[in-house]
């Protein structure tokens, strides 16, 4: 019912942003009858079920949590205390962890989740085996940039699930975007954010104070390849939705399909006057003020644009092609202004990627081999000192592939 989103925006618009990046839930808008009575303009977006599970990760018969606490629940006073889905290690009890997570899936998973808060918090060097890393990354560069803190980022820590799918490896799913784009303003950290402190929140929130509270923030920008290609995932998200207007152009294209059904909603939590003036300027709602999405972002996208590290040359990763030489295929790409280049491969569509090092010529073309015993996809990923590039950009919700013989 776009509870506390006067745009009627936040939602749909957030959920469109996260499917160019990774597996995320459709949405769009209803009209709502109960018994032919018409209740008004609603939000209707996809369900996180086995339906989904099935076609982004191939089954659904693995282990499966919502990470939303049970507010009424509470934890025995033995248990370390947590801060809700925080992937905080509480111990070897699962009973320590019943009031944090919801299990969804039948076949049970507690002993699997708390191996996962076990290696995230004590064995952090695992976490590429273990995790699906790249998903990860954009789930928290998404949160950040869209400053989307009623997720994990924020001091609720919850609205997300987890999937550890047949072969192991564990999948984020981002959840519930009507506060999106600023519409909730605690980052945990202390007090509320003001406008300006939304515009300008840190690119690195929790990871630049050392939030054992965040471990997932935490221990992967700790790691020096996976801060870059996050840098990485910032700056492709800012471009391809915010520097350019994307986004804009998208909320006059839902503008027009739903004005008039928000004119004519019988049963609108907020005036027609909010909805006009939301998209581009902060509103009271009660106690409340909900910036304007535009207001947010324009700021935002300048101010992140300007950081330091994103203003560093970007190694350039052109002519990425394969070739394939009996039962071996080579892969080569054209690299500027790189110190190391990886190659992301795997050869079943639901298996973890492999990383592996990708070797120089004096002309910067860089190489890797690898078998072909079945079909094959990959993508690229070149470093410097400060920043990745991926190739393709869109990595790994998008990847070049090789078809075996």
């Amino acid at each position: 019912n776009v509870f506390r989103d006067p745009s009627f925006m936040r939602e749909v618009l957030s959920y469109e942003v996260a499917r160019k990046y990774m597996p995320a839930p459709h949405a769009n808008y209803a009209k709502v009858y109960v018994n032919s009575q018409y209740l008004g303009l609603y939000n209707l977006s996809e369900s996180v079920d086995n339906d989904f599970l099935e076609e982004y990760y191939g089954d659904d018969n693995g282990v499966f949590f919502k990470c939303d606490p049970d507010w009424h629940n509470r934890t025995p006073s033995s248990c370390k205390r947590g801060n809700n889905a925080s992937l905080e290690y509480l111990g070897q009890e699962s009973v320590c962890y019943y009031a944090q997570y919801e299990l969804k899936s039948k076949k049970g998973g507690w002993a699997e989740l708390l191996a996962l808060t076990e290696v995230i918090n004590q064995y952090p060097q695992r976490l590429e085996q273990m995790m699906n890393i790249n998903e990860v990354l954009w789930m928290l560069a998404y949160d950040n940039v869209l400053v989307n803190l009623d997720s994990y980022l924020g001091r609720l820590c919850h609205n997300y699930y987890l999937y550890q799918d047949e072969a192991n490896v564990w999948h984020p799913v981002v959840w519930d975007m009507n506060l999106s784009f600023g519409g909730f303003r605690y980052t945990g950290l202390g007090a509320p954010l003001d406008n300006p402190g939304l515009q300008e929140m840190s690119m690195f929130l929790h990871y630049k104070e050392d939030n054992n509270q965040r471990p997932l923030v935490v221990q992967l920008l700790k790691n020096n390849h996976f801060r870059k290609i996050y840098l990485a995932q910032v700056k492709t998200i800012l471009e391809e939705n915010f520097n350019n207007g994307w986004y804009k152009e998208k909320d006059a294209e839902i503008q027009a399909l739903i004005g008039e059904e928000v004119a004519n909603d019988p049963n609108r939590l907020y005036s027609l006057d909010l909805y006009e003036k939301n998209f581009n300027e902060t509103v009271q709602i009660d106690n409340s003020r909900i910036i304007g999405i535009t207001e947010l972002m324009d700021q935002r996208a300048t101010y992140l644009m300007s950081h330091p590290l994103m203003q560093k040359e970007q190694p350039s990763i052109t002519g990425v092609k394969h070739q394939v030489i009996g039962e071996d295929v080579n892969i080569t790409a054209q690299v500027e202004t790189a110190d190391d280049v990886w190659l992301y491969h795997r050869s079943n569509p639901n298996s973890q990627w492999q990383r592996q090092p990708m070797a120089a010529n004096e002309n910067n073309a860089w190489m890797a081999q690898i078998s072909l015993s079945e079909d094959v996809q990959y993508y690229v990923v070149a470093e410097n000192k400060y920043i990745a590039s991926l190739s393709p950009a869109r990595a790994a919700k998008e990847f070049y592939e090789i078809k075996a013989k």
